[in-house]
């Protein structure tokens, strides 16, 4: 009797997975036409659809079109069923997302944070933003499915320790996974940030016509994500992707690699560097000649203005990148690569240089975009892990 009732668990399981999925992809359905497309049984198909309205994981849409009769009763998915909270933690500027089950984003929000608080503060401004996201939603916290993070740097899954990240170098301890489930009781999934906006790429931007891709990025340090088959390849130490620490032949005897040389923080140091020898390019007037710092966005204006020296500057970076990702590419046979983070700012002129250079040294034809959904990549990336792990343990 035991392995009766066993065997009659697993089929309903499985016959509400799939009624679920078939409405999440197709949207309101009648219950015959359920029964006919599914090929389960009408009376199987009502049982089920009723257990799952009481669950308030289905509901009754509407009316449907009738043929000449009695019009159908059309049943659908509840995408606010559940919640998925997404956070891409950072110092330069964390961000607080809401997802639907559908995928869509109820509120994102920036979060406003010195860079120079500890671990303390900077989670007690999280989780306050947090709650005042809740409370302008009126969302109650139960309605968190799941806590999906990203963030930089290489997760240990098993402990929760992230290493490699040297924007948190001065916190004591960096375990986002333990910090959250302390304050939600929810769970929570940490992956690094890179792949995650790969992913998300993949599936709702320029990568959807693509089963291999690579997303490259640069902010502060410098990473990869790698769609391979379709699917997210993270390494067995979930180390893929550190790319930052690529050498050429000139740099066997030095410590320097791509990161140490052309980060976004390093060509703005090179640029800096080289100023005062270049006094006839305009950053030496947006500087005060030399006297501020050089940042990011006037670099941006002096690419823009075709100034010889800062585009001289990211011609080499260009050529840099270019070199690893034509290797890359002819390695994994891949033909999307996607370009993100602040690289992206330095301009068309950088993204077709490095075009230009592939595609005159690659055997095999590639493709380079820039990201098609800019800062909420991450985001995107972990609301399709949270909502795999949902989906995952829906029903049982």
């Amino acid at each position: 009797m035991k392995n009766k009732a066993g065997d009659q668990s697993i089929v309903r399981i499985t016959n509400q997975k799939t009624i679920i999925e078939y409405l999440r992809k197709k949207g309101p359905t009648s219950k015959a036409d359920l029964s006919k497309i599914l090929k389960i049984s009408k009376p199987t198909v009502a049982k089920n659809v009723e257990e799952l309205i009481l669950n308030n994981i289905l509901y009754e849409f509407g009316e449907g079109l009738s043929s000449g009769g009695r019009k159908p009763l059309l049943i659908a998915f509840n995408e606010k069923y559940k919640y998925i909270l997404s956070l891409e933690i950072n110092v330069d500027y964390p961000m607080i997302a809401l997802f639907d089950l559908n995928g869509k984003i109820i509120i994102k929000i920036k979060v406003q944070i010195d860079k120079k608080v500890k671990e303390n503060d900077y989670f007690e401004k999280i989780y306050l933003e947090i709650d005042k996201l809740f409370k302008s939603q009126k969302i109650d916290e139960e309605k968190i499915g799941i806590i999906s993070v990203s963030t930089p740097g290489i997760i240990n899954e098993e402990t929760g320790e992230i290493h490699a990240n040297p924007q948190f170098s001065d916190w004591e301890t960096i375990n986002l996974s333990k910090e959250l489930k302390k304050r939600f009781d929810k769970q929570v999934i940490v992956k690094n940030d890179i792949s995650m906006a790969a992913l998300g790429e993949k599936h709702y931007g320029i990568g959807k016509s693509y089963n291999n891709l690579i997303y490259i990025s640069s902010t502060l340090g410098i990473g990869a994500g790698l769609i391979l088959n379709e699917k997210l390849y993270e390494g067995i130490r979930n180390a893929a992707g550190e790319i930052g620490y690529f050498i050429e032949k000139e740099n066997l005897e030095t410590d320097d690699n791509l990161e140490s040389l052309y980060s976004i923080p390093n060509i703005i140091r090179t640029i800096e560097l080289g100023l005062k020898d270049n006094k006839d390019s305009i950053l030496f007037d947006l500087t005060n000649e030399g006297e501020k710092e050089i940042t990011l966005p006037m670099i941006v204006k002096s690419i823009n203005s075709a100034d010889k020296y800062t585009l001289k500057v990211v011609e080499n970076a260009a050529r840099a990148y270019a070199v690893a990702i034509n290797n890359i590419a002819i390695l994994l046979d891949l033909k999307c690569i996607i370009i993100g983070g602040a690289l992206i700012d330095l301009g068309i002129a950088f993204l077709n240089k490095i075009s230009e250079i592939i595609n005159k040294k690659s055997p095999i034809e590639v493709k380079v975009f820039p990201s098609g959904l800019r800062e909420n990549a991450s985001l995107y990336g972990t609301y399709i892990i949270g909502n795999y792990y949902l989906t995952k343990n829906m029903i049982k």
